[in-house]
């Protein structure tokens, strides 16, 4: 199967590769490797001359010994080591023994250990408490290690662990303290990178899901805090052994047992009794919101389990070789929701405009006047007669709920309050078995999330019931062939499943349009999810009405095969290579959006007959635009990767350290299983068969629909009979040109170059400089090519009727088109940093680093087949869809990987390790992020400005304190009163941008751009503009 997924000269070279790298890993006799940490270091005499040939054993807590040797030159390096805290002994013959204790390793950190050995007996010892302070001697990575004090400490806000990342510096992202457990969605920009841009790892499992856009992704399960050994963070110039991913790394390590048992169990709860009424509840003129908060109870019950497994006098009897973690937490979240909205009034749905006239009315805070353009002049009194208003248009507005008698709050004149219940439970396990030079580790995460959210919109006519069983594993062995040889394997498998149902709000299905009088007929024949659904509407001021699309589903299964081979030669060169495979997969059954139903989008002005007013236009039944899609699709879309590094750690000398490494990645692009993609190729567009497009209505007279629409491959495979919705449709084989499964060229010369260099200034300094190249992985967007004909089919509408939206007479309509680029190559950052860190007294670690970053080849979309600007004026009481340069296609939105972007930065960092009671940290980023991949009004021209992700000034501060009160009382004193503490994070930063722009088509390109900005001549200032 694997072998058969590519076409046209791409399947060999996939086949060949996939068998090489599948030979070399079932080869080693091979735990995710990328985290682990190591020791490393020197050792030397007081006269400062090398010790070669001392023997290094490191012991973690858990018993498990590792050893080394120097070489001559004195160097040693432990590799592969396990999170934790070990006890460091150096052994020579003529010294005394050197002892290092409460050494602590970090994830794919390097913890440097120098011994300085003294004449005597080998009976004699020297010990040394390792300090809490960890500089990176030896290497040049960026990064930040949240341990587990921290995460159990800090007041984390709903004990979701991912909010950890905004503690380093040079990341933006959410409110740090917004509660929200639930939260699934990763939308962090590192270092001016896209928020699609990061990889989250558990255990070395994948942990972001497939599907996203540069807008963001998502988690695939959540952690309860407990459970977390660690988190890194690395946001800049890390080695090529990490990939995936073109701006961050995000590792969450998972606590193992031990060889005593230990447990723990909480219960975390808050209650509306002690909540103080919000603002917009104070205002309701509903009693019940009003005179109290709104219902809130939370319990997040949990517990955790771990140590040794073991049969008195048969198995593991000395407790040193299988162990186990295993935790459980549940989140039972009963709460209201209060959401307020913008909605028409009694009056404006019988077509009622006069309380517009008011120069003070709610609405606008300024006089609107509706024009009746067949007179020529204002309706009387801003009021349309009767027989002018549309059946529909007053259907759309009646289906909006009425407004809240009492309720002004700004614009707002709705209020609503509702159930929305939440539960969860995250399971997470992990066992670990060591069997002499192998270690044997399987994790494993199952998370459940379960929603009712009765508000889609801000509005009660329709709502989501959520169901997300998320889940995934891993199994890995190290092995240690030779002390200076290590290698490892691992498997991974997760699956993203989620499911959304719909059900009756209060018991009434108010998502049905008859009960609000609407009737209009569909363009597009088939089936519909709920065939008599509200549509959705867009209004501008007010609220958008949504049907949903409920109920959907998908699944998204994962695979990952990883092996890695540690050479230490010489205790010089740390040389690293390995690889790894994945299969992804994408099951949508999810692909119908509200548009099944229709979209109607009402502007003030742009349908001939507008009357200067939208929420009247909508009366008058004259919309804008609109859309609508046919019977959903059940598609299947497959990608598979693969990638390969190699790496030098060379430690040139005593002080200087320099890592050399390269990755190669190849990313399939994703393609469907039953062919049932479709694209848009102006190779295959013929202007001598355009379609003939009726000048004012907008709809097809004649011509060839299909005209440039492309389909994968020679044809639908058998299996695809009676699944495809295309398939079963005459006169589309014609569609098939023998293209890629997957319409985008073959990317075979991804190699990403990767260099550091680490120079230590005595014990407490080192200055740091790296660069290289990193490759995004392909994400699956979810609004992509299964959305368009034949396998989907959207049409759109300009400037109709909602009574007929396709006319009185049944009649086709262009399409709207999704397209991707054919030679897009993977979205990738060039990244670069200088950085200097240093040891203060205080066990204080003081970093300042220059950190920059150039990405290429960046996503963007734009309508390649809108409107020459002022078009629509040059050509008035044409309809536009019969000016576009595509003749007989609609709306085409283009996904090209050719964007740019530029970030530079300071970045500030001040660290204590938790210790004597007080821990802290302090970060600071002073940036400044460039872009030119915002979709622009204008298709033909885009626009380099600040990014939507600019922060020029980010300050977060966070703290853990312990009382010194009672803190060594024994007896009831120490457990009553000793132990408390004050944690808490701040943050400072600078807003977001703002854009100043409007939904009317000033420049005459016709819709589907997005919204022009406004061209201000003069002063910006308020004071000189009245």
């Amino acid at each position: 199967m694997i072998g058969s997924i590519a076409r046209n000269g791409d399947s060999s070279y996939m086949r060949k590769s996939l068998l090489l790298i599948a030979a070399l890993l079932s080869s080693l006799p091979v735990a995710a490797q990328l985290d682990q940490g190591q020791i490393s270091g020197t050792v030397q005499d007081s006269s400062q001359s090398s010790v070669g040939g001392a023997t290094i054993t490191a012991v973690s807590g858990q018993g498990i010994t590792r050893t080394a040797e120097s070489a001559s030159n004195g160097s040693y390096i432990l590799t592969n080591m396990q999170a934790g805290n070990y006890e460091v002994t150096v052994q020579a013959a003529g010294f005394k023994k050197f002892v290092r204790t409460n050494v602590k390793v970090d994830v794919a950190a390097r913890t440097t250990i120098d011994a300085t050995l003294d004449l005597g007996a080998v009976t004699e010892s020297v010990t040394v408490e390792a300090s809490s302070v960890q500089i990176a001697r030896e290497t040049a990575q960026i990064g930040r290690t949240v341990e587990a004090r921290q995460i159990t400490d800090l007041a984390l806000n709903g004990r979701n662990p991912i909010n950890l990342t905004l503690l380093k510096a040079g990341v933006v992202g959410g409110n740090f303290n917004n509660f929200n457990p639930n939260n699934m969605h990763e939308v962090f920009s590192i270092n001016g990178g896209r928020r699609n841009g990061n990889n989250v790892t558990i255990d070395g499992v994948n942990a972001s899901r497939t599907r996203g856009d540069f807008t963001g992704s998502a988690q695939i399960g959540l952690l309860n805090v407990d459970t977390v050994q660690e988190v890194q963070i690395l946001t800049s110039t890390y080695p090529a052994e990490y990939g995936r991913a073109m701006d961050g790394q995000i590792r969450f390590i998972t606590k193992s047992g031990g060889q005593s048992f230990h447990g723990s169990a909480w219960e975390f709860v808050r209650n509306s009794a002690l909540d103080a009424n919000s603002w917009t509840r104070n205002q309701s003129p509903n009693i019940d919101d009003s005179r109290r908060a709104a219902p809130f109870r939370f319990n997040q019950p949990g517990h955790t389990i771990s140590g040794p497994l073991f049969i008195p006098g048969k198995v593991n009897t000395n407790r040193d070789k299988l162990f186990f973690f295993f935790s459980q937490e549940w989140l039972i979240w009963r709460r209201e929701r209060t959401v307020t909205a913008t909605v028409p009034s009694a009056l404006m749905r019988r077509g009622n405009f006069s309380e517009l006239l008011d120069p003070s009315n709610p609405y606008f805070r300024r006089a609107r006047i509706v024009n009746d353009v067949l007179a020529g002049t204002p309706f009387a009194g801003n009021i349309i007669p009767a027989s002018r208003v549309s059946p529909n248009g007053a259907g759309v507005l009646n289906a909006y709920p009425l407004p809240t008698p009492g309720f002004v709050q700004g614009t707002d004149n709705w209020i609503k309050t509702l159930p929305n219940p939440r539960d969860s439970r995250k399971d997470t396990w992990r066992l670990d078995y060591y069997m002499g030079k192998h270690r044997l580790n399987f994790s494993g995460n199952n998370y459940s999330h379960f929603e009712d959210d009765p508000f889609v919109s801000n509005l009660d006519r329709s709502n989501s019931k959520w169901d997300r069983p998320n889940m995934f594993g891993s199994v890995s062995v190290t092995s240690t062939l030779r002390p200076n040889l290590i290698s490892d394997f691992t498997f991974t498998a997760a699956n993203d499943v989620v499911y959304i149902g719909i059900y009756e709000n209060e018991g009434q299905p108010r998502y049905l349009r008859g009960q609000y009088g609407l009737n209009f007929p569909f363009i597009v024949p088939g089936s519909k999810r709920i065939a008599e659904r509200i549509p959705r509407a867009i209004i501008p001021t007010f609220a958008t009405l949504d049907g949903s699309s409920r109920p959907v589903s998908s699944s998204g299964p994962m695979f990952n095969w990883g092996g890695n081979m540690t050479w230490v030669r010489n205790s010089a060169h740390t040389v690293k290579f390995g690889g790894w495979l994945a299969h992804d997969q994408q099951n949508n059954n999810d692909q119908s959006g509200a548009q099944q139903n229709g979209e109607f989008s009402f502007l003030d002005t742009g349908h001939p007959l507008a009357s200067g007013v939208a929420v009247a236009n909508a009366a008058l039944g004259l919309f804008d635009t609109y859309n609508e899609q046919g019977t959903a699709a059940y598609t299947l879309l497959r990608s598979n990767s693969l990638e390969a590094y190699v790496q030098d750690t060379w430690k040139a000398s005593r002080n200087l350290t320099l890592e050399l490494g390269i990755r190669y990645s190849k990313h399939q692009p994703w393609y469907a299983k039953w062919n049932d993609i479709a694209n848009f190729d102006t190779k295959f567009y013929d202007p001598a068969k355009r379609a003939v497009v009726d000048p004012r209505g907008g709809y097809l007279i004649s011509g060839d629909q299909y005209n440039g629409v492309v389909l994968p491959g020679s044809g639908y495979p058998d299996s695809a009979r009676g699944r495809a919705n295309g398939s079963t449709l005459p006169n589309v084989q014609r569609l098939f040109h023998d293209l890629p499964r997957r319409f985008v060229d073959s990317y075979n010369t991804a190699f990403a170059p990767r260099v550091g260099v680490a120079y230590r200034l005595g014990d407490k300094m080192v200055v740091r400089a790296g660069g290289g190249v990193f490759h995004q992985r392909q994400m699956h967007n979810q609004g992509s090519l299964f959305r368009n004909a034949p396998n989907q089919i959207q049409i759109q509408v300009q400037n109709g009727s909602v009574d007929q939206p396709g006319g009185a007479v049944r009649r086709d309509f262009p399409f709207f088109i999704r397209a991707f680029e054919k030679g897009a190559k993977y979205p990738t950052a060039y990244s670069y940093s200088i950085s200097v860190q240093r040891e203060i007294p205080g066990s204080i670690l003081v970093e300042a680093a220059y950190v920059g970053k150039t990405g290429v080849n960046q996503e963007r979309i734009r309508n390649v087949n809108q409107l020459l600007t002022g078009a629509t004026y040059a050509n008035p009481g044409i309809n536009a869809t019969a000016l576009r340069p595509y003749h007989g296609l609609g709306q085409i939105d283009m996904t090209s990987r050719d964007g740019h972007t530029s970030y530079q930065s300071l970045q500030l960092s001040l660290d204590r390790r938790f210790r004597s009671g007080l821990g802290f940290g302090l970060s600071y980023t002073f940036s400044k992020s460039i872009a030119n991949i915002n979709t622009p009004y204008d298709a033909y021209a885009w626009v380099r400005a600040l990014d939507d992700q600019d922060r020029p000034h980010l300050l977060n501060v966070h703290y853990i304190y312990e009382l010194p009160f009672f803190r060594n009382q024994r007896g009831w004193k120490g457990n009553t009163l000793g132990g408390w503490q004050l944690s808490g994070v701040t943050f400072f930063r600078s807003g977001t941008l703002l854009s100043v722009t409007d939904g009317v088509d000033v420049a005459g390109v016709g819709p589907g751009s997005a919204a022009q900005s406004w061209n201000v001549v003069g002063s910006l200032a308020v004071s000189d503009r009245g």
